[in-house]
């Protein structure tokens, strides 16, 4: 069940999610608002995609989830978005659809 951005807002960081994702900010500070650093910081780890996949998806739209990373300039590794179009049935990010990627992770 996704959450209204006011309700997000009264939702701490440090509530909900380990402070080893966000290493170099003051995550006391933080809300589940702050979603274009949360989402793509907790898939900044590919083995643990599943476990924070679903983490993410209690409190943001699976169309949030797609749009934050979409638009992210955090590095990613190109699997864990290509887990997430799959995921979420949606096109490839633009970034993933030069030729080297779609042979590399037959696309």
């Amino acid at each position: 069940m996704a959450l209204t951005d006011k309700e997000l807002s009264q939702i701490k960081y440090d509530d909900v999610f380990e402070k080893v994702y966000i290493w170099d900010y003051k995550t006391d500070e933080l809300t589940l608002e702050d979603k274009e650093l949360i989402i793509p910081r907790l898939l900044y780890f590919p083995d643990e995609f599943d476990k924070n996949i679903r983490c993410l998806e209690k409190y943001y739209t699976k169309g949030t989830i797609y749009d934050v990373l979409e638009k992210t300039r955090e590095l990613l590794f190109d699997e864990v978005l290509i887990q997430v179009c799959r995921r979420y049935s949606k096109p490839l990010f633009s970034r993933l659809t030069d030729k080297s990627h779609r042979q590399r992770y037959s696309l």
